[in-house]
């Protein structure tokens, strides 16, 4: 068990929104170390959502994410990239002020172009993107050591909060992700991303060039495509 479940929930609600590979993976982490109290499921699918009851994975299951939102103060979209906007604007109205939101997507700008106009006061979005994968998909997909070792990458927003960030940071740690924390603009993204791809087969973590004002987790192993 990890310090972050010994000392207590990170999170009361988690909402995933997409628990496919990468969404399941993170349900069963968040649940077995402890990390939310609560975690909910979102699938339009009934099949999916069946099995994401049948499998554990949530406390609770929606096919409506405005709904499923309400209260929380985690909601981590795991869809694809293409449906962050739409869900963002049907998610915004809904956030509790104190809502931490982000997301697994393999792209930063466009992302944080089709999630952050539809914040409301109050909430905070902390992009994201785990770098691991595997060719399977749907709920049954999810493993609980897929982050082992693993990079996952922060991209905080300029002005943004720090406590959000760290919060985020935390549940990756959670999650088995080895962490390196430093600061990391957007616009850093890709360059830190490269750095990454080339250090896939070392067991060491290796110097990146990061800038001075940036935030970014990692972990040391392989790095399987997204």
């Amino acid at each position: 068990m990890n310090g972050a479940a010994t000392e207590g929930p990170l999170f009361d609600t988690v909402v995933i929104i997409g628990v496919g590979l990468i969404g399941s993976s993170l349900a069963l982490n968040i649940r077995e170390q402890g990390l939310a109290r609560r975690v909910v499921g979102v699938s339009r699918s009934a099949e999916n959502r069946a099995k994401i009851l049948e499998l554990g994975l949530a406390d609770s299951v929606s096919d409506d994410a405005a709904e499923a939102v309400v209260g929380a103060d985690c909601v981590l979209l795991c869809t694809a990239v293409g449906a962050y906007a739409s869900l963002a604007e049907q998610i915004g109205p809904h956030l509790a002020a104190g809502c931490i939101v982000s997301d697994v997507g393999s792209t930063k700008g466009s992302v944080i172009a089709d999630i952050q106009p539809h914040m409301p006061e109050g909430v905070h979005f902390v992009p994201a993107h785990p770098i691991a994968g595997t060719e399977q998909s749907g709920p049954a997909a999810g493993f609980a050591s897929l982050y082992k070792d693993r990079w996952v990458i922060l991209t905080p927003l300029p002005g943004g909060a720090r406590e959000p960030v760290e919060r985020i940071a935390a549940l990756w740690r959670g999650v088995q992700c080895r962490e390196r924390l430093v600061r990391q603009t957007r616009e850093a993204y890709r360059t830190v991303q490269r750095a990454i791809d080339g250090a896939a087969n070392l067991c060491e973590p290796v110097e990146l060039p990061w800038r001075a004002t940036t935030t970014a987790v990692a972990a040391s192993n392989s790095t399987p495509s997204a």
